[in-house]
């Protein structure tokens, strides 16, 4: 019962709240060690598109080899997790250089690239990665989930298999955009 309750039942990846009690015990050694984390916010492109061709049963077979590909790409210590359909978010703690993450995103970018096999169906997928560090984007796991998810949103902007990672600048585009009447 407790791991049903801490995972996704699909891809067997940590849920939200578990994934995010990981980011916070993460955060809290990372700050008592004076070290970097990062969080990754990635979402699979055209998946919708994929389950209205398929149906859900091709595009729950794609989001489990999808997780178990990035499984595949992320380094023993880091931490998957799904938070929702076609999202996934990763936790990378104990970075020396921004460029570790950058390389575990382009992993990832680069084998959920490669086209899906389901039965007689081949599918391929755009991912969007959107990277928030600690400390400097965010000191609680709030504040760096949000700014994950503006570089991912600034990914998306850019087309499919893009890789943002946050700036503050980020933040103010974000503000000004959900301010205006549009």
């Amino acid at each position: 019962l407790a791991y049903m309750a801490h995972h996704d039942s699909l891809t067997g990846l940590p849920n939200r709240a578990y994934f995010f009690e990981r980011v916070h015990q993460v955060l809290k050694s990372a700050q008592r060690n004076q070290r970097r984390i990062a969080l990754l916010f990635i979402d699979l492109e055209k998946f919708k598109v994929l389950n209205d061709l398929y149906g859900h049963a091709v595009g729950d077979l794609v989001l489990q080899e999808a997780a178990q590909r990035m499984l595949a790409a992320v380094r023993e210590t880091d931490t998957l997790g799904r938070v929702g359909g076609d999202e996934f978010v990763a936790l990378l703690p104990d970075l020396f250089e921004e460029s570790d993450a950058l390389r575990v995103a382009n992993k990832i970018s680069d084998t959920l690239k490669k086209p899906f096999r389901i039965s007689q169906i081949e599918y391929s997928l755009g991912v969007s990665i959107g990277i928030a560090f600690y400390p400097e984007h965010g000191d609680d796991e709030r504040a760096l989930a949000k700014s994950a998810d503006i570089a991912m949103y600034c990914a998306k902007s850019l087309l499919e298999n893009n890789i943002c990672v946050f700036s503050s600048e980020m933040r103010e585009r974000s503000s000004f955009r959900s301010s205006s009447p549009d």
